[in-house]
């Protein structure tokens, strides 16, 4: 890893350096500030005021939470399907139901939380964007109950099937000595920046290089 003394000299910082430069604001880390439009942004700090558009305290927060869920389970469930695109496999049929606990799987079905299957759940992602938006949903109970229904789908169609499909594939994975970050950079080689989160160009990295001429 690339010593303090390194990290100094090219004029960077590192991420507990700027954690403590930039504290919290400590109305947005309680879910209080609304910018979910132009009118806003809202800061409902007492538990009576509401926002411009009329959303009470808990309904801002139960649409940031949602929104924030939403943007994780967005981005869990793409990285599956981009593993099963170049897999060329289709979503599993009834995945959910095969994987959860069955106490859990009646218990969702009796709440009418259940994601669709198939290609659906990206519907739900983009219902509970919807959902969030100012005018649509102004019952925050309901919002929370959407926030389940979108951890079940980050969950089963999102984090274990990307998993389950990434284990079968590249092998479960091992751990091993290193160098990392800007320590394994050198000026004389050709350095190739990567990111662990989707195996695949890696993978086809790793096999090509020592066969390959890369120009």
């Amino acid at each position: 890893m690339a010593s303090k003394k390194e990290v100094e000299k090219n004029n960077c910082t590192i991420i507990s350096e700027r954690a403590a430069q930039m504290q919290p604001c400590p109305i947005g880390s309680k879910g209080f500030c609304c910018k979910n439009c132009l009118m806003g942004p809202c800061r409902v700090c007492a538990p009576e005021q509401k926002g411009v558009c009329g959303a009470s305290r808990a309904l801002v927060v139960a649409r940031n939470v949602l929104r924030f869920s939403t943007g994780g389970a967005s981005a869990h469930c793409g990285h599956a399907y981009h593993i099963l695109d170049y897999l060329n496999l289709k979503y599993p049929v009834d995945y959910v139901k095969k994987k959860a606990p069955d106490y859990l799987y009646k218990l969702w079905d009796d709440l009418g939380i259940l994601p669709k299957f198939s290609y659906e759940h990206f519907k739900d992602i983009s219902e509970a964007i919807h959902l969030s938006t100012m005018g649509v949903d102004s019952d925050w109970e309901d919002i929370i109950k959407w926030c389940i229904k979108i951890g079940i789908i980050d969950g089963y169609y999102g984090m274990y099937l990307a998993t389950e499909l990434e284990d079968k594939k590249f092998g479960k994975p091992k751990i091993k000595k290193g160098e990392l970050n800007l320590g394994v950079l050198d000026e004389s080689k050709v350095n190739i920046a990567i990111h662990g989160h989707e195996p695949m160009p890696v993978s086809y990295t790793h096999l090509t290089l020592p066969t390959k001429r890369i120009v």
